[in-house]
């Protein structure tokens, strides 16, 4: 077993069935800048042609302005990474692998110690050895056939961050597309990787999973 219910909603908080929200500033600077350069690229071109047009320095200099300071967000945007972008590559390596039937690949994308839950990060966790077990299984009963990703977000908890991602997916197994919904907490390792430390599987057709859905 890994931590208890208890333990788990003191580090998650309410938000145990989704993806915590990154906030504005990292939403709208550091993730995806692209908002505030354009507002600030047309603010300066707008200034840039007021102080031509009527002479004035102090326009000109505020132009200016603009652009360092969308030249400052983009570079910053540029050199770091959230922690919820860590989040949301990770989940993208794990859904690739799982596709491709990639099982060391998947393996290597999890803490030794990681746990899965069912129905939420917040219910009790069981040992690797059952997340072993579903991954060994994509590649054999449930070798996946077709699978859309539906949403994928990503938002900062305390120690790394979580991400939530919903899945359409047709297995050998199934008897048609199977919608599912996942999180995965992702935490920095020593050697400055990124893994998972816990994984839930929040639904699976419609419905929270009461044990191992494979």
């Amino acid at each position: 077993m890994k931590g208890t219910p208890k333990a788990a909603a003191a580090c998650y908080g309410l938000g145990v069935t989704s993806a915590p929200d990154p906030g504005f500033f990292t939403r709208y600077l550091l993730e995806n800048p692209w908002p505030a350069v354009i507002i600030l690229a047309v603010a300066a071109v707008a200034l840039l042609r007021f102080a031509i047009d009527r002479e004035d320095r102090r326009l000109l200099l505020g132009a200016a302005g603009c652009v360092a300071a969308g030249v400052v967000i983009f570079i910053t945007a540029t050199l770091v990474t959230t922690p919820a972008e860590h989040a949301r590559r990770v989940a993208n390596e794990l859904i690739e692998a799982a596709e491709t039937a990639n099982l060391n690949a998947m393996r290597a994308l999890f803490e030794e110690d990681a746990s899965i839950h069912f129905g939420s990060l917040t219910s009790i966790g069981l040992e690797w050895r059952i997340i072993d077990q579903g991954i060994e299984s994509l590649g054999r009963q449930h070798r996946i056939e077709s699978n859309s990703v539906t949403r994928l977000r990503a938002g900062p908890v305390t120690g790394g961050a979580v991400a939530e991602f919903g899945c359409i997916t047709t297995t050998a197994s199934s008897f048609g597309p199977v919608p599912s919904t996942w999180l995965i907490e992702v935490v920095p390792g020593a050697d400055g990787q990124w893994r998972i430390r816990r994984l839930a599987a929040v639904a699976i057709a419609g419905r929270a999973p009461s044990g191992q859905p494979w």
